[in-house]
């Protein structure tokens, strides 16, 4: 006979924007698709929210140690888990659940001519995605993600020498909140577009305007749109 043990996931739930919208939201969306049921995609969604937990719960504990005035060493490792953790989120587990969804969003997170080169071929394979698609992923990519994948790869990864204000702009609180938004709605926001094109005739997405939704967030500061 098999024992089972009841632990305590988390101390977080819905009230969170991110985990009302990516995980309760997307899951919704799912729901009203063909893709309802299917274990892979399933798992691939709670893969995202692991990994976003991670990061939240290091976003955390940042609120914490800058609150209580801790050590500049605390603190840089502190930012180096979260943008650690974010990265793998956004880049890694996403990716995986976008794959299970059915479409191959890897060049997103390539080199701007790689990203050029294979954006219309997605379009070509995918009619029912619309061309906006693209320009959605340039605006991100131009606002945030390019200079996020700089410091996670060449700042944290390979050590590389990059100029001291553009790593310090980084290491502030104010900077890891943007971008945690910022890496969750842009989630969101590709997830949505793209099961969208799963949705029976006669269901339609709408996204509610930013005036009417009072717990989305404008993007705003040197790592926004």
């Amino acid at each position: 006979m098999t024992d089972f043990q009841v632990e305590h996931l988390a101390d977080f739930g819905s009230s969170e924007p991110w985990v009302a919208r990516v995980m309760l939201g997307l899951g919704d969306i799912i729901a009203a698709t063909p893709l309802n049921g299917r274990d892979d995609v399933r798992e691939a969604l709670g893969e995202v929210f692991y990994a976003l937990s991670d990061a939240f719960n290091d976003l955390r504990r940042l609120r914490d140690l800058v609150a209580r005035g801790a050590p500049r060493s605390e603190l840089d490792a502190a930012f180096s888990s979260f943008y650690v953790h974010l990265w793998r989120a956004y880049k890694d587990r996403f990716q995986k659940f976008v794959r299970a969804l059915g479409f191959d969003l890897g060049f997103l997170w390539m080199k701007a001519k790689e990203f050029n080169a294979i954006a219309p071929k997605f379009l070509a394979k995918h009619p029912d995605v619309d061309a906006t698609f693209i320009e959605m992923l340039i605006d991100e990519r131009m606002s945030w993600q390019d200079k996020f994948a700089v410091i996670r790869n060449e700042h944290l990864e390979h050590r590389k020498a990059l100029p001291a204000k553009f790593v310090a702009a980084f290491y502030t609180l104010e900077q890891a909140e943007l971008l945690f938004a910022n890496a969750w709605q842009a989630m969101e926001d590709i997830a949505a577009v793209l099961l969208a094109t799963q949705l029976p005739q006669a269901v339609i997405l709408r996204e509610v305007p930013e005036a009417q939704n009072a717990i989305r967030q404008y993007r705003s500061g040197s790592g926004s749109r």
